[in-house]
């Protein structure tokens, strides 16, 4: 068995907006405490920051291609801690924040931002996390997405966990979904959730096809820098409501190496009772692949496979 398909307990420990305290740890001393202290196998160490105002377009390595976490100067975080890590047998991955962009960035790249029906982007009506926007699988985007990835695992790293995309409700009418839905059905896009069309349902399959497609793609380009590598991203869980953002496991499911889903708590009474996380390991595990749940305590994550 290959060491994703055995049991693997991973861990992120996210410094927030301070990514450069990192650099003045005792590098030996943090990937020991991580294999002793909490027993992990594998993490995720930030490739680019879920942080504001959406810094998904900063990396924390250095890359002739994309732009540098500033608070990092030319320290690369992860081929710094990258030898640390492997000398204690921890799998390293990247967390790979592809969901959350400053709107500067998105004005520079206005072509590539999810719209609703009316022409607004996603982030006019609805601000990421209180400010910022997002892009669509369906725009250049994502070969600027793969670019991305192929530069991640060019530091050494086993694998890359995608935080997004995602198509967000109400999205997406850009122009390359237009063009896309007209080549596949014929027709224009339908006005969304118009339950009456029956365009309306075609447009549903459509936008969880477009993710699988991406994912596909990213899979691929992943692969021509490691062929073991792994990668999966934000999937989907049992919600009902799933398909507003089109996450669908059983779509994108065969072009990840774990099928993974959120399901957090928060101190308090809630975090008393497990049902909601069994219930979405349960429902990753019947798609056929090793399934991980993330949740979180404070700024703590561990994610623990099934």
């Amino acid at each position: 068995m290959k060491w994703w398909e055995k049991p693997v307990r991973m861990m992120r420990l996210d410094y927030g907006p301070d990514l450069q305290r990192m650099r003045d740890c005792d590098l030996d001393q943090l990937a020991r405490s991580k294999k002793e202290e909490w027993h992990i196998n594998c993490e995720w160490v930030i490739g680019t920051p879920g942080v504001a105002p959406g810094l998904g377009h900063q990396t924390t390595f250095n890359t002739p291609l994309f732009s540098k976490y500033p608070a990092l100067g030319n320290w690369d975080l992860i081929r710094s801690y990258l030898p640390y890590a492997r000398k204690y047998g921890i799998h390293v991955l990247a967390y790979l924040n592809l969901h959350w962009y400053a709107y500067d960035f998105g004005e520079e790249k206005a072509s590539w931002q999810q719209r609703i029906e009316d022409g607004r982007t996603r982030g006019e009506i609805a601000p990421l996390y209180g400010s910022g926007t997002t892009f669509c699988v369906n725009t250049p985007w994502k070969e600027w997405a793969y670019d991305l990835i192929r530069e991640a695992m060019k530091t050494g790293i086993e694998g890359v966990f995608l935080d997004g995309p995602g198509l967000f409700p109400g999205c997406c009418y850009c122009d390359a979904c237009k063009e896309k839905f007209r080549e596949r059905t014929g027709h224009a896009l339908p006005s969304f959730e118009d339950w009456a069309d029956e365009l309306w349902k075609e447009f549903i399959f459509f936008r969880e096809d477009s993710m699988a497609d991406f994912l596909q793609g990213a899979q691929e380009a992943m692969h021509e820098i490691n062929p073991e590598g792994v990668i999966f991203l934000n999937a989907g869980s049992w919600h009902g409501g799933g398909w507003r953002v089109a996450r669908n496991m059983e779509k994108v499911g065969a072009y990840q190496n774990f099928n993974g889903a959120e399901s957090f708590f928060h101190p308090g009474p809630s975090a008393q009772f497990p049902i909601p996380w069994t219930i979405t390991a349960k429902h990753l595990m019947a798609g056929g692949k090793p399934a991980v749940v993330f949740s979180h305590h404070g700024s703590m994550a561990l994610y623990s496979s099934a």
